[in-house]
């Protein structure tokens, strides 16, 4: 299933889309699209406090037209590399405002198992309808697309 991009955020040394500047990140690399109902991350790197942070306020602004919505996230983790606890902690929190603001579902495509163990270690103590983890972006979104139809 192809995804078509109504909005992107690129972070790193890419373009931010939405705002139509480029943000330099200390560590790691963000793309976000919402297609449909979706979120989609794909993360590149590994992430410190610097770089995670640096995308909050745009973010909230590109999921803003979904509120009141439900809503779901996809992880797309091919060339994620992680992050330490910090960064774990502070994912946990967005996390928490995703949920508080209509996001029901959580995937993930893990290509290793600290992709598991990230996953699992930020969405544990979170209340969502559904968190699955998957070997293939093609599965993780079939079934983030019959969760929210």
């Amino acid at each position: 299933m192809a995804a078509v991009n109504i909005k992107q955020i690129s972070t790193g040394h890419m373009i931010n889309y939405i705002f139509g500047t480029v943000m330099n990140m200390n560590h790691g690399l963000n793309e976000i699209t919402v297609s449909g109902s979706i979120v989609i991350f794909r993360a590149k790197g590994a992430y410190n406090m610097a770089g995670i942070k640096e995308y909050e306020q745009a973010f909230v602004k590109l999921v803003t037209p979904l509120m009141g919505k439900p809503w779901g996230i996809v992880n797309l983790y091919p060339e994620f590399e992680t992050g330490g606890p910090e960064v774990i902690e502070r994912i946990v929190s967005q996390y928490r405002w995703c949920v508080k603001n209509g996001c029901q579902y959580i995937g993930f495509h893990r290509t290793n198992v600290l992709h598991d163990y990230f996953a699992k270690q930020t969405t544990d103590c979170l209340d969502l309808k559904g968190v699955e983890i998957f070997e293939s972006e093609e599965e993780v979104m079939s079934w983030m697309s019959s969760k929210l139809k």
